[in-house]
Parts: C-alpha cells; sequence; structure tokens
C-alpha cells in the first residue's frame, strides 16, 4: 500500500489546454503552445514555471524576441479557465475518505495558481506543492526528491499520477510508483488493480 498520492494539476484533476491556443490566436502569433513563440520565450516560461522569472519578465522576453508590444501584466491569466475531471475528483476524494495522503505536485506559474487558489480547486488536497514556489519543475529529478523530502515518506511509498510521460518517467527514476494519466476511467482501473 502507498502513504502518499501524489497528483498533477494541469492534464490531470483539472482540463486547461484551451488558455494558449486561445491567447496565442488573440495576440495574432499562432501556435497552441506558449513555447512555440520562440526558443528565448520557451526558456522564459520555464523560468516562469520554476518561479526564477515574474510574468512582467515573460512578457519582455516576448516583446524583445517578437519586436511586439503587448501588456506586461494579465495576459496569462485572461484566457485560463480550467475545468474539473470530476471523475478525477471522485478518485481523489475516496482516497482521502479511506485515510490516505493525497497531494498536488503541479508545474503552475503564479497567475494559474491564484486563478486554482480564488476557485478552491488545492481544497481538495491535504498539500500542494507548486513549482513556482519551490523553484523547481518536473520533470527535474529534484522536484520529486524536494516533495520526498518534505513528506518525509520513502520514494517507494508514493503513487505518482502525471499526464507527461516525461514526468512519469522521472518520478519512476527516483523510485516512485507513478502512472501515465489519460482519463478517470483507467486511473480507477489501475488503483483498483493495487500498487
Amino acid at each position: 500500500m502507498m502513504d502518499v498520492y501524489m497528483f498533477d494539476m494541469g492534464g490531470v484533476l483539472s482540463e486547461e489546454n484551451s488558455m494558449a491556443p486561445a491567447l496565442l490566436q488573440e495576440l495574432g502569433l499562432g501556435g497552441t503552445n506558449l513555447r512555440q513563440i520562440g526558443p528565448k520565450s520557451a526558456v522564459a516560461i520555464e523560468d516562469c514555471l520554476r518561479g526564477v522569472v515574474t510574468e512582467e519578465d515573460f512578457w519582455n522576453v516576448v516583446n524583445k524576441e517578437r519586436g511586439t508590444h503587448f501588456p506586461v501584466h494579465g495576459l496569462l491569466a485572461k484566457h485560463f479557465k480550467p475545468v474539473i475531471d470530476q471523475g478525477v475528483l471522485e478518485v481523489i476524494n475516496q482516497l482521502r475518505a479511506s485515510g490516505k495522503r493525497v497531494i498536488c505536485g503541479t508545474n503552475v506559474i503564479a497567475p494559474h495558481f491564484q486563478i486554482h487558489q480564488e476557485r478552491g480547486d488545492y481544497a481538495y488536497f491535504d498539500k500542494v506543492y507548486p513549482s513556482f514556489v519551490m523553484k523547481l519543475s518536473k520533470p527535474d529529478p529534484e522536484f520529486y526528491r524536494y516533495i520526498i523530502g518534505k513528506e518525509g515518506v520513502p520514494a517507494d511509498r508514493f503513487f505518482f499520477v502525471d499526464d507527461t510521460p516525461k514526468n512519469v518517467e522521472s518520478a519512476l527514476a527516483v523510485g516512485m510508483h507513478a502512472f501515465v494519466f489519460t482519463d478517470a476511467a483507467s486511473l480507477k482501473r489501475r488503483l483498483s488493480q493495487g500498487e
């Protein structure tokens, strides 16, 4: 049996994939991911996830790289409208009701974290580990080691759920049990098989 169940937020508990395409279309940049704006902007959004730079810093990089004059505040939150996956929420609630510790380990930028916080989306967890606060992001093995240390539980007592295969591979490499999320039904089947 596992002692800690760790879930990703975006792409697992909440669907968030519509923000970037809508924002990029509005700005006339095209693409479906902020990392596609340009190489320097791609580095800057990763730095945002680790809390190394602010949203203002990110847009300053974009404006310099693309020769644009976009506002440096508020754009990253503008189209961010996460939708909770009720099937995953049911799994989380069942785990907690059975006395399991359920935490969130998430790559998230500050504006999106604030929206989730205001909506109460993190209240479903016993503890939340946001990348921008930790100054670490997945798939860096240190992201997982940091959480393992804070939880005080051996890696092999964690069950981690993430929709990104490389994040799951990294969790496995540090000794966690891990599962690539595709939908709530397959997650329920996996958990019913035992860890």
